[in-house]
């Protein structure tokens, strides 16, 4: 579920659930802890979101839209592919590794955050998938087909996600150049760029 632009009220909702969850967390904020800090009565947020879990999918989903929003930026001055790809990789995982809610969730509620990223993380996979495959079309004109744009941009999300929620990675991920040699090496390579 998402708020239109202009729905000031429903921003409001928004901002006001994402700042619980990030310093309460998602198990310990309610819905009327959400419209309390929103200065709204608790059925304005339910007339905007019928639920707590469509209020997190909702927050979670407005997140991914502002990354996706600061990861075109992080890649544009970037002119070959190749090079926005590693960029782009690197950008998203040290987004999510410092990304306040991310994190807090990662840390003190994976069972809250996990199922957005996995089993029931259609919504958004497609979203990534969706950011990714019109990027790569955008750069790549003629040389893939749709399809397998998307096949790629697939795996590209779904490493993402692995990588931003699974400890033990064989390269220091805190290491700029590391991981950008890391990227270059095996995740250009599996992109074909």
């Amino acid at each position: 579920m998402s708020v239109s632009p202009d729905d000031a009220i429903g921003e409001a909702i928004l901002d006001a659930a994402l700042w619980r969850f990030e310093r309460f967390g998602i198990a310990k904020s309610t819905v009327e802890d959400v419209a309390r800090r929103a200065k709204v009565a608790r059925v304005t947020v339910y007339r905007r979101f019928p639920g707590k879990e469509a209020l997190v999918g909702a927050v979670v989903m407005r997140e991914l839209r502002r990354f996706q929003e600061q990861l075109t930026a992080a890649m544009d001055p970037f002119e070959d592919p190749a090079d926005q790809v590693v960029e782009g990789f690197a950008f998203t995982l040290w987004t999510a590794r410092s990304h306040p809610l991310f994190t807090r969730l990662l840390e003190s509620e994976p069972e809250a955050l996990l199922p957005h990223l996995t089993t029931e993380g259609a919504p958004f996979l497609e979203a990534g998938r969706a950011f990714v495959a019109a990027r790569m079309a955008s750069q790549l004109p003629g040389e893939r087909t749709h399809e397998e744009m998307l096949v790629a941009a697939d795996v590209a999300a779904r490493l993402a996600i692995s990588y931003a929620i699974a400890p033990g990675a064989p390269v220091d991920l805190d290491d700029p150049e590391a991981l950008r040699d890391f990227t270059r090496t095996y995740f250009v390579r599996i992109l074909s760029i």
